[in-house]
């Protein structure tokens, strides 16, 4: 059963749009993230924004100074979706934003007196995930987006190479099972549109 999506009591968790995944050429580039999930979720924001939902923007922020998140640019957010004043961004040391971040988000979110958390970014199976599964934990009603999420092909590490629509099936059909909600971006977006 789908939560109330009421905006003002939902958080719009963007996990980690950065230049080192959205920019042409980045070392960690996601060409898909860029060309689909970031137009199919420009509108989202702005519609979102303007029935008073709170937008977080998570990005991860190396403390080694090495590898995803050491370069600045690199950790910067991508252009044609940047925070606005009034967004949280939450720069954090793990793949979840609940734990290891520059703020207590779960804290934050309840003072907003937000029950409902939607996750969109990158990637499906391990900033996403992290950040949907810590939001149930936590007690949030959670949504998924089924279309604003991306991922990528898992490498065999033992147990044979994961096709990156199989990795995004399995997560979608768990967090279905025992999370929370899969909606699509349009489904969301009928939702906020309604009086």
């Amino acid at each position: 059963m789908s939560p109330e999506i009421v905006a003002s009591r939902c958080a719009l968790v963007i996990v980690d749009l950065v230049n080192d995944i959205l920019k042409p050429g980045a070392p960690f580039e996601a060409p898909e993230a860029r060309e689909e999930i970031v137009p199919r979720l420009k509108p989202l924001l702005e519609l979102a924004r303007a029935k008073g939902m709170t937008l977080v923007y998570t990005r991860f922020v190396s403390q080694s100074g090495e590898g995803f998140g050491a370069d600045p640019d690199g950790t910067e957010f991508y252009e044609e979706i940047r925070p606005q004043a009034q967004d949280i961004v939450v720069n954090k040391s793990r793949y979840t934003p609940f734990y290891g971040a520059n703020l207590d988000l779960e804290e934050e979110l309840r003072r907003r007196g937000v029950d409902t958390v939607i996750v969109a970014g990158c990637s499906t199976a391990v900033g996403c995930e992290a950040a949907a599964r810590d939001a149930h934990t936590r007690r949030f009603n959670l949504i998924l987006l089924s279309d604003g999420v991306v991922t990528r092909d898992i490498p065999d590490m033992g147990w044979g190479f994961v096709a990156k629509d199989d990795v995004r099936r399995v997560v979608l059909s768990l967090m279905a099972y025992r999370f929370g909600t899969v909606l699509s971006v349009a489904d969301l977006t009928e939702a906020l549109r309604q009086p």
